[in-house]
């Protein structure tokens, strides 16, 4: 874990997130970060191996962003004639977390990245960057900024503090009460999913 106290911003790459097993007991999840004021959370990003067909968890009082990371999909049967193949990396697609929920793999394992916003508290807006060499994300202050490296691996460096390195699956979260430019740069292509949520303080 990479931290900087004077720019608000905490690094994470893929080996540093700890692993607990579904709500459902059914597969595992990796956390990569969450704010959790009560006993439930407000928000979470995590990181899922989807190994075997079955039930999804149900978060009630839920909205739910999935995205296909690797593997070959799969799809999801919400049991009221709503079905939803995810069979394309890196597109993401929102549904009510407390629906009954079927997931059926296409072939073996796949991962996916999880988003999960508590309704009545939170609001998130997300967008998918692709990068060819450098891309400078202006941060709005007063909101919680998570940049996911979907793709590659990239060096991300804020005002005077120094570049940390993020890997593929890696995370950065930045908070600040002002606006900031986080700048975002490699040697070759890539994608990160940037996702500012508003409605909390600092995680």
């Amino acid at each position: 874990m990479r931290l900087s106290e004077t720019t608000g911003l905490t690094v994470l790459n893929y080996d540093d997130y700890p692993v607990a097993p579904w709500k459902n007991g059914q597969g595992v999840t990796r956390e990569i970060f969450k704010y959790a004021p009560e006993p439930i959370f407000d928000w979470r990003l995590s990181l899922a191996d989807v190994s075997q067909s079955g039930e999804f968890s149900s978060f009630t009082g839920y909205e739910r962003i999935i995205t296909l990371l690797d593997g070959d999909g799969f799809s999801l049967d919400f049991g009221d004639g709503q079905k939803k193949d995810l069979g394309g990396l890196h597109e993401p697609f929102v549904f009510d977390g407390g629906a009954p929920l079927d997931c059926r793999l296409f072939g073996g394992p796949s991962k996916d990245l999880n988003l999960m916003i508590r309704r009545e508290h939170i609001k998130a807006d997300w967008q998918i960057h692709d990068i060819q060499s450098s891309l400078d994300l202006d941060l709005e202050g007063d909101h919680v900024h998570l940049i996911f490296c979907l793709q590659g691996n990239f060096y991300v460096k804020q005002e005077d503090a120094a570049p940390y390195e993020i890997r593929e699956w890696g995370c950065v979260r930045h908070y600040d009460a002002s606006r900031a430019v986080m700048s975002i740069w490699s040697g070759g292509p890539g994608k990160v999913f940037h996702i500012k949520i508003a409605g909390v303080q600092q995680t």
